[in-house]
């Protein structure tokens, strides 16, 4: 729930300004994350007991919800008027759905399995295990405070696409160079890759000619959620018949999915 409505009220800031800024959004969520693992691990290293860990976080993020509320914009910019509530989606409004399941289903392998490949398939020292997945959120965050002024200056599509090369080269990287640093590098490059794409499509669906903007995200962030959870269950469930190395060679797939979908796409505004 809060997921659609705060892409609703960033789109709908979006058409105030008259340019992208979505992605900026999502880079403070990648912020927020990288704050919460920082937080987490800290609490979890002082014995911190959890009902007073879920209290603390519940406490914080009702204190942001009270403070922030006067500064939402009460009402869309434009009512949406005698439009169906259901209607059949076009050609585009599935390809933006596919894009997103297939950025998510490769964000959501990173985030559970990353730790594990390099464990077991890289063989890091203790110290070096998480160090794929950090790379993978840092350039993940960094990616997407650039993104709305890329947006600006070369355009959806071609974004797009490069989210799609970035994905699948880093997959590619990581399976057949299983050694620390191109590994590592790897998983830097599938963070560029998956990091522009969700806000994006999100912007891009936003502007449905034929579903409200509100529906629209929801569709699409449904579509993509499926490829978030689903992900690592598949990617477990490949490997225990096959190996890690099968499983992450087939998320390249998806990755290569990206870019024949963005290039079947109708040209963005």
């Amino acid at each position: 729930m809060m997921n659609i409505a705060i892409n609703t009220q960033a789109l709908e800031l979006e058409k105030l300004y008259s340019k992208t800024i979505i992605s900026s959004f999502h880079g403070m969520w990648s912020i927020a994350g990288l704050g919460a693992a920082s937080l987490g691990t800290y609490l979890i290293g002082k014995d911190f007991p959890v009902p007073s860990h879920f209290l603390l976080i519940a406490g914080i993020a009702l204190f942001s919800f009270i403070l922030c509320s006067p500064y939402l914009l009460r009402e869309t910019l434009k009512k949406q008027e005698n439009r169906p509530f259901f209607t059949k989606p076009d050609r585009a409004f599935w390809g933006l759905g596919i894009i997103a399941f297939c950025s998510m289903i490769c964000q959501g392998a990173m985030f559970d399995w990353s730790g594990i490949y390099f464990k077991k398939v890289v063989v890091a020292e203790p110290a070096f295990i998480g160090i794929g997945y950090t790379a993978f959120m840092i350039s993940m965050t960094a990616i997407r405070f650039i993104t709305d002024w890329l947006t600006e200056s070369i355009g959806f599509k071609k974004i797009i696409i490069w989210c799609g090369v970035f994905t699948t080269a880093g997959l590619l990287t990581t399976v057949f160079f299983p050694y620390l640093l191109p590994a590592t590098l790897g998983l830097l490059l599938v963070g560029m890759g998956v990091s522009p794409g969700v806000p994006l499509v999100f912007s891009a669906a936003s502007k449905s000619k034929i579903l409200p903007p509100p529906v629209a995200i929801a569709a699409v962030s449904s579509i993509g959620m499926i490829g978030l959870l689903i992900g690592p269950p598949i990617i477990g469930f490949i490997a225990g018949f096959t190996s890690l190395k099968t499983s992450f060679l087939i998320l390249s797939f998806f990755g290569a999915a990206i870019i024949v979908t963005a290039l079947s796409l109708k040209k963005q505004e």
